[in-house]
């Protein structure tokens, strides 16, 4: 993820900073180790009959496909996880005014996106990519993060508000929106600011709507909060996996702080020390699948049973995306270095091909 992507401020000034701001040339990561201890279910080349190549920003499940949304384009395509495996483009939201898609969410009132204005923009449940309404709900300021159904009626949304003054603040807010347009506060926290003022860079935070639960997870302590209708989960992770930050991330970071235009409280922030253990995460009886930060290049999955590390599931040279579903682990690979104009490869991992180690 972006894994999901869809995350927080800190992951994307990592990235930035590591990479000192400019566009490079991507090289495989020397120390990344090939591990594959679980075999996905489905494997394709993200590549339409018509010949476009999909890079993808967003995917969701919706029964036995995935909902996928290409970044460049702003459309929605769906993969059928039934042989033949058929790609077929379903909704194209800017035509509707939609501007740039934060997140999306298949819900049963119809798919349903959410961009920078803050509005909800909902399809028609048998055609997607005709509007059947729009919901107003929150203000430009907030930045979505997650987006998905609550409770099988209403909608969740999980966003991040920032503000950068000299003294920033930045927050974790996940709402609730009703049919009739109404937002309700679910939970929130100050993810950094006064009351963690040095926590921007050292704390970062990543958000999915996974089976009618929110997950969010963090990094300083690497942690797992789950949110459903009638409670709140706080795990903290066990026996993390170390992954240090190369001396380039270090080097760009604090570059990065050194910038006299930041707010004080961002030059104020504390280097991290190792790479984000938890970017994104799966529960399931018995324990979580965690996506780590291996590197502006890499990521991992992690099997943990109950709070402590188990093994290393899956990590390899290329693995660039890793994406929570229900049900599931999505992975997008980049094209090879030596063919940089092939096609991404999709690869969907279900989740009961790896949680009986934790029953043992």
């Amino acid at each position: 993820m972006k894994a999901l992507s869809i995350l927080s401020m800190a992951p994307s000034l990592l990235v930035l900073a590591a990479c000192g701001g400019d566009q490079q040339v991507r090289e495989t990561p020397e120390d990344l180790p090939v591990i594959e201890a679980v075999t996905p279910v489905v494997t394709r080349d993200l590549k339409a009959d018509d010949g476009a190549l999909l890079a993808v920003r967003d995917l969701v499940s919706d029964g036995d496909a995935l909902m996928l949304l290409d970044g460049p384009a702003d459309e929605v395509w769906r993969l059928s996880l039934r042989p033949p495996y058929t790609l077929e483009r379903v909704s194209r939201p800017r035509r509707f005014g939609q501007p740039e898609v934060f997140a999306m969410a298949a819900h049963s009132a119809g798919l349903t996106f959410i961009g920078v204005d803050g509005t909800l923009r909902v399809m028609e449940p048998a055609d997607a990519d005709m509007l059947a309404r729009t919901i107003r709900a929150f203000a430009p300021v907030h930045r979505p993060i997650a987006l998905g159904e609550w409770d099988g009626r209403h909608w969740v949304a999980v966003h991040a508000v920032t503000v950068l003054r000299e003294t920033a603040v930045d927050s974790v807010i996940v709402s609730r929106v009703a049919p009739d347009g109404a937002v309700s506060r679910v939970y929130g926290y100050e993810r950094a600011g006064r009351s963690r003022p040095h926590q921007f860079l050292a704390d970062p935070m990543g958000a999915r709507v996974v089976a009618g639960r929110v997950v969010l997870v963090g990094a300083d302590p690497a942690r797992i909060i789950t949110i459903g209708d009638t409670e709140v989960r706080v795990d903290t992770l066990l026996e993390v996996p170390r992954r240090e930050l190369s001396a380039k991330e270090r080097n760009g970071l604090q570059r990065m702080l050194d910038d006299p235009r930041l707010p004080a409280t961002l030059r104020n922030a504390v280097l991290p020390d190792r790479r984000p253990a938890a970017i994104a995460a799966l529960p399931f009886d018995g324990g979580y699948a965690v996506v780590a930060q291996g590197s502006e290049e890499a990521q991992f999955v992690d099997l943990y049973c109950g709070r402590a590390f188990r093994r290393t599931l899956l990590a390899r040279a290329g693995l660039h995306d890793i994406f929570v579903v229900a049900g599931g682990l999505v992975t997008i690979d980049d094209p090879p270095l030596e063919a940089p104009e092939s096609p991404a490869r999709l690869s969907f991992y279900r989740v009961t091909d790896f949680i009986a180690e934790c029953s043992t």
